[in-house]
C-alpha cells in the first residue's frame, strides 16, 4: 500500500518536473520576453516620460544605463543581454510585491499549462492510436480525438496567451519598481 502511493507520488513529481521543463524550454525565450523587450528603445510599450523617468531611476539605484537605440542597433544581442540583467536587478529590488506575486503566478500557471498541454497532447494522440488500431475502442477513440484538439489550443495560442501575461507581468514589474 505504501509503495503504490509512493511510486504515484515520484511519478506525480516526475510529471511535474518534465512539464516545468517542457514549458520553460519551448515556450519561455528570456531575451524575447516581455520585460526585456520593454526596456529596449524600439519598443513601444512604454511612454516617452515614463522610459526616461525610468532610466534616470536605474541610472541612480544600479549605475547603469538602458541600451539607447544607437547600441540597440549596433548590437543588438548585447543590448539585450543589458535590458536582462538590469531586470534582474528591478526584481530583486522590488523582491515579491503583492500585485507582482500574483502576475508571476498567473504567468507561471499558464506557461505550465501550455506545458503541461503538450505532454497531454502526445497521450491523446497516443489514445488516438491505441483505440482505432491496437484496442478497437469507438469511445475512446472519440474521446482522443476531442483530447487532441483541446490540449492543442493552448499550444496554437500560446504566442498570444503568453504574450498577454508577460506584458501584465512586466507592467506591474516597473510600475511598483517606480514606487519604490
Amino acid at each position: 500500500m505504501v509503495g503504490n502511493v509512493s511510486l504515484g507520488l515520484v511519478l506525480l513529481y516526475a510529471l511535474t518536473q518534465a512539464n516545468r521543463f517542457i514549458s520553460k524550454a519551448l515556450f519561455e525565450n528570456k531575451a524575447k520576453f516581455p520585460t526585456t523587450r520593454m526596456l529596449l528603445p524600439s519598443s513601444t510599450d512604454m511612454s516617452v516620460e515614463f522610459r526616461k523617468r525610468l532610466a534616470d531611476k536605474v541610472a541612480t539605484e544600479f549605475g547603469l544605463a538602458l541600451p539607447s537605440k544607437a547600441k540597440e542597433l549596433e548590437n543588438p544581442g548585447n543590448a539585450n543581454v543589458r535590458a536582462r540583467e538590469i531586470i534582474s536587478m528591478i526584481i530583486a529590488k522590488v523582491g515579491s510585491g503583492k500585485l507582482l506575486l500574483q502576475h508571476n503566478i498567473e504567468y507561471g500557471f499558464v506557461r505550465n499549462l501550455i506545458g503541461g498541454s503538450v505532454i497531454s497532447l502526445v497521450a491523446s494522440m497516443s489514445g488516438i492510436v491505441l483505440f482505432h488500431f491496437v484496442i478497437r475502442n469507438d469511445l475512446g477513440y472519440i474521446l482522443s480525438i476531442c483530447f487532441s484538439v483541446f490540449y492543442l489550443m493552448p499550444i496554437v495560442l500560446s504566442r498570444i496567451i503568453l504574450t498577454h501575461y508577460g506584458k501584465e507581468y512586466a507592467s506591474i514589474l516597473f510600475r511598483e519598481y517606480m514606487t519604490l
